[in-house]
């Protein structure tokens, strides 16, 4: 997934990219506050008057990641199959494509939550709620393709990718994605 490269504007957006690249890169309990704060560039006041706690700004980040991710994905997924006439399986090539960037170091959200214990916090709302859109997304586009059970078919394709993520995680092996698009393609009857 390519995050836009623009220059932020204010203290709370320089606040924002640098938890981005230090969360993603690092994990949320790795990075303390005033490493943000830092490497920011903003007082520590300024810091607290847009993100009142650390677990404010871990919210922010997962929520704009989230926001991201399914903007790029829909976008993405619509361009290629308007042009390839492809089915669902057009998200692994996506999925290829961001597995061969550099900085690629699997799932936020997957990554998050592996370092959360409490299942009522926060971050796993918020995980949850990027499931259950993903869910809904990966719904549309099998209904759309006339599958069976297009519900079922999603949660099973769901799985897949993210499989395919964790394991282009740990492995640093984009091949995942090629296994990923012949399951997705077993999932939608192709």
């Amino acid at each position: 997934m390519k995050i836009p490269h623009e220059e932020p504007k204010s203290a709370r957006d320089r606040i924002l990219k640098t938890a981005h690249n230090l969360f993603y890169r690092e994990g949320l309990q790795a990075v303390g506050i005033d490493r943000i704060i830092e490497e920011a560039g903003v007082a520590k006041m300024t810091f607290y008057r847009h993100f009142p706690s650390k677990n404010d700004l871990i919210a922010t980040f997962l929520k704009e990641r989230h926001r991201a991710w399914m903007d790029w994905l829909t976008r993405e997924v619509e361009a290629r199959q308007s042009v390839k006439h492809g089915g669902i399986e057009v998200i692994a090539d996506l999925l290829e494509e961001w597995f061969r960037d550099p900085i690629f170091i699997g799932c936020a959200f997957i990554n998050s939550v592996g370092e959360v214990h409490n299942y009522d916090s926060e971050v796993m709302k918020i995980a949850k709620d990027h499931v259950a859109e993903m869910l809904e997304f990966l719904e549309k586009l099998l209904t759309r393709d006339h599958v069976a059970k297009p519900k079922a078919a999603a949660e099973e394709a769901l799985l897949v990718i993210e499989g395919a993520i964790v394991r282009a995680h740990m492995s640093h092996d984009p091949s995942a994605a090629k296994v990923c698009r012949r399951l997705l393609r077993k999932i939608a009857g192709l």
